[in-house]
């Protein structure tokens, strides 16, 4: 799948808990990774959520492979033009080359 170059710039985020400097922790987004990849988006269904109308728009995200990236789950987050995107489900090294990692990602509900 080579349609399109890759120019979005996409910041990978992982849930972490760091020390709140009295004794415990909190839980904050910590960058693993910036990358070029290539964003697809289709619009998905409206949902009503908290009274109100939401429309999430789920999409596929191809990225380069590297081992940085390897390892990215449904719990972490992609962030693209500041707008935060959830995994859905496991990167997919299509080609079995490690060449490109193909996501499935989704904005617009709760992480």
């Amino acid at each position: 799948m080579r349609a399109g170059s890759m120019r979005d710039k996409v910041s990978f985020q992982r849930k972490t808990k760091v020390s709140d400097g009295g004794g415990g922790h909190e839980i904050t987004w910590v960058v693993i990774a910036k990358v070029s990849g290539r964003l697809s988006l289709e619009k998905g269904g409206e949902r009503v959520q908290a009274g109100r109308i939401e429309a999430p728009v789920s999409g596929v995200l191809v990225v380069r492979y590297s081992s940085d990236i390897a390892g990215l789950t449904s719990e972490d987050k992609a962030v693209i033009d500041d707008i935060d995107y959830n995994i859905k489900g496991q990167p997919v090294n299509r080609d079995r080359r490690k060449r490109e990692l193909e996501m499935t990602v989704e904005r617009g509900v709760a992480v």
